[in-house]
């Protein structure tokens, strides 16, 4: 049976053959993979062999249950408590048995390269001897320009999202990526390498809007969180490329590397199909059911009944509702909705993260606990910051497991509390150096407490804000709030990673990590009684809960 014939349009009655019945066994064994993944929930995991037409969520079908009644199965549970957790197993399963949703979060480690491609190039370029040379101030607006132009990225995103589709803008912001890093290669001149940096920020902001947009479209429920955490362990998979590969590379060398990022993306992605969303909200029925059936790989309609449902309720709101400004600023729901996503994305930046991951290094020479060479010393401080990059990257990978077993709200709370403490204690160290206290035997405490801040962070504030921001808008407004909600977090960005230095040198640094610490305290605050928890639910299910209003009924709508 090739693909054409296994996935057509119309749709046939379940017969007793021995094709059919190797076909059925496989979509049980395919939900008993999803249903392992949340059997913790209820204490229980199934084994492979589960009676799938109890499943009554599933829709129902006589023929298929009399199929079942006249060859049963057996229906043993296991107590969950006697079965190991494996975090590498789940990880590996994560990654292999969701392959779209990994290949789209691989644009966000094309970002991530982007961002802190600064980081071991300025030193280099800063000092003769390479093919380019700038200023101090020049190299501030290289690494500020990023996130400037990330501000204007997400609302190009808004504007072409719904007319290319969710796929095609996530490849052709690939293709902005290569003109970035080509820029960067053949040119010398300091507007052109402002101008690479700038188209840089761009591709970076469409890339934060597009992919968790695409990723909650084509996720099941119970996998939507930990999908949307890959992007923060692509990004600091990122971030680690350009830790490790730029000290010791040349400047064309190192560029080379990192634009093979954006290459192989490209030709990875290109095979994924576009969001059942998208296709429906064009009015592509039958494409959109091709789209879910390759997504979920079920080889029988009647097993997407629900999810089939729930995706026409939401696509039939987006048609009949169009999105635009207006709308968003005006509507009780929508702005309820929006200021949930601004809030998240303020409190995320204002831990001092891009200040952290940008500045790394300047930091840790600021802690006067180098040797007194500067070779030696600048070695320290590549060391520390790989050591950073390595243990966000690490921790971002545990992210997806982690939220499955404790969920996202507690893990938020968590993030805020771990953060505040954290970047307290770094204050705290700074307070007392500047005060001219003896500092050597606590001279441990700052690579200790930013490797705690970037743990905590990355598993919590880091992946989930933009986790949420996908979810809480509804369809006809999600590109345009989306583009509000991430220009917004990129322009704080900006000014922190622009007037951090300048703040330090008034008021010094404890006083800026209090700061953070401060704030960090106040996201807690708001995650606790002003954050409403999205967890597990339908969009229409997020949509009621923000605006108080019923679903419209479905039950009418043909599959």
């Amino acid at each position: 049976m090739n693909n054409r014939e296994r996935y057509s349009t119309t749709k046939k009655p379940i017969a007793k053959t021995e094709l059919m019945q190797r076909s059925y066994e496989q979509s049980v064994n395919r939900q008993q993979r999803n249903l392992e993944s949340t059997a913790h929930a209820d204490n229980y995991k199934y084994p492979p062999a589960t009676n799938i037409h109890q499943m009554s969520h599933y829709g129902t079908n006589p023929n298929l249950n009399k199929d079942l009644d006249s060859n049963p199965v057996n229906l043993q549970l296991i107590p969950a408590n006697t079965l190991s957790i494996n975090l590498q197993s789940q990880i590996f399963n994560l990654l292999t048995s969701q392959k779209p949703g990994t290949q789209a979060n691989l644009a966000a480690l094309a970002a991530g390269c982007v961002l802190t491609w600064t980081s071991p190039t300025i030193p280099k370029i800063t000092i003769p001897g390479e093919k380019v040379q700038i200023t101090e101030d020049e190299a501030a607006w290289i690494i500020s320009l990023v996130p400037l132009g990330a501000t204007f990225g997400p609302f190009i995103a808004s504007f072409i999202v719904n007319k290319l589709g969710r796929k095609w803008t996530i490849l052709a912001d690939m293709f902005l990526f290569l003109i970035s890093w080509s820029v960067l290669a053949y040119s010398t001149r300091i507007y052109c390498l402002y101008l690479a940096r700038f188209l840089a920020g761009i591709a970076v902001g469409i890339v934060f809007t597009v992919v968790p947009m695409y990723v909650a479209e084509i996720s099941p429920l119970h996998l939507r969180g930990a999908l949307g955490s890959l992007m923060q362990f692509f990004l600091s998979v990122g971030f680690l490329m350009s830790y490790i590969i730029g000290p010791g590379t040349s400047y064309l060398e190192f560029i080379a590397v990192l634009a093979a990022v954006p290459l192989f993306c490209i030709l990875i992605f290109v095979w994924v199909p576009e969001t059942p969303y998208h296709l429906l909200n064009k009015n592509q029925k039958q494409e959109a059911l091709k789209s879910l059936e390759w997504l979920r790989g079920y080889p029988e309609r009647i097993l997407m009944q629900s999810e089939i449902t729930d995706i026409l309720a939401a696509a039939d709101e987006a048609r009949h509702n169009k999105g635009s400004f207006k709308i968003l600023f005006t509507n009780k729901g929508s702005l309820k909705a929006l200021y949930y996503a601004c809030a998240l994305a303020f409190f995320q930046q204002m831990s001092g993260v891009n200040v952290v991951i940008f500045s790394a290094q300047s930091i840790f020479n600021s802690t006067g606990t180098g040797t007194e060479t500067t070779t030696t010393e600048s070695k320290d401080a590549t060391t520390n910051t790989i050591i950073i990059g390595a243990v966000m990257a690490v921790t971002a990978g545990l992210t997806a497991p982690i939220a499955k077993l404790c969920g996202i709200r507690n893990l938020l709370c968590f993030s805020a509390i771990g953060e505040a403490i954290s970047l307290g204690a770094l204050g705290l160290f700074f307070y007392l150096k500047d005060n001219n206290q003896d500092v050597s035997a606590i001279s441990w405490l700052p690579v200790a407490s930013l490797v705690t801040f970037i743990i905590v962070y990355s598993v919590g504030f880091g992946p989930f804000v933009w986790v949420i921001m996908a979810e809480i808008f509804a369809a006809h407004l999600k590109s345009i709030a989306t583009a509000v909600t991430a220009a917004f977090c990129w322009f704080l960005s900006f000014l922190l990673t622009r007037y951090f230095n300048a703040f330090t040198k008034a008021f010094g640094l404890w006083a800026a990590f209090w700061m953070f610490s401060i704030f960090c305290l106040l996201a807690l605050i708001f995650v606790v009684f002003q954050l409403p928890n999205t967890e597990g639910k339908s969009y229409q299910e997020i949509q009621e809960m923000i605006t108080g209003k019923k679903k419209s009924d479905f039950s009418d709508v043909k599959v």
